[in-house]
């Protein structure tokens, strides 16, 4: 893994429900209840609970900065830093309304992926949708890396949560890759723009979650 070979950090990927057979919330749920027991058990892990990053691609980044709120209500553990790469934010506004261009999900497919994962009721709570979180909600989460791409229909939602995170205090960084599309540093490691891509998460966790 390439975080790992570079920092030389613990790196545990973490399994859940998917959807539709399990709606939001069970993916945050699941992923928060994980951490909370590698947190309770460092030892066993060998890690230092007060050290701790989360990031993840896409639907993972979702569930990263959900879980980042979710730590800071309950207090039970806590993060250095977010890594968030190109996240869906937005599950509330219709796909059809969204950017669209050539090589982007198409709107009928995005649609279909809102559909599976939540109920319409809870479309708009920022657990599932965090482009609506108040700023109340935003502040002291943990630094932000946010990358979104240019070929991608949810690339506005991201660059407008990180607006909002920097309106809510929260140190963020956040890049826009022009010429590549959603999934693009999962895609081909050796394209010029993902290795730029890796190296922007890699400075970002080296810088919090290294001092």
């Amino acid at each position: 893994m390439i975080v790992r070979n570079e920092l030389d950090i613990t790196v545990i990927s973490i399994d859940y429900r998917l959807a539709p057979e399990y709606k939001y919330p069970t993916d945050k749920n699941d992923v928060f209840d994980v951490v909370d027991y590698v947190s309770s058990h460092s030892e066993e892990f060998e890690i230092n609970p007060d050290d701790m990053a989360i990031g993840g691609h896409s639907a993972g980044a979702n569930i990263s900065t959900v879980v980042c709120m979710m730590a800071k209500e309950t207090k039970k553990f806590s993060f250095k830093c977010q890594v968030l790469d190109y996240p869906p934010l937005d599950l509330a506004t219709p796909a059809i309304e969204k950017f669209y261009t050539e090589g982007a999900i198409p709107p009928e497919m995005a649609a279909m992926f809102d559909k599976c994962y939540r109920h319409e009721e809870d479309s708009k709570n920022p657990y599932c949708s965090p482009v609506y979180a108040t700023n109340e909600e935003l502040k002291d989460l943990p630094p932000a890396i946010l990358i979104t791409c240019e070929i991608d229909s949810i690339r506005d939602e991201a660059e407008a949560y990180a607006q909002k995170l920097i309106k809510a205090g929260v140190e963020t960084t956040a890049k826009r890759f022009y010429g590549v599309s959603h999934g693009f540093t999962i895609g081909d490691f050796e394209l010029p723009e993902s290795r730029e891509a890796h190296k922007m998460m890699i400075h970002g966790l080296r810088k919090y979650l290294l001092k």
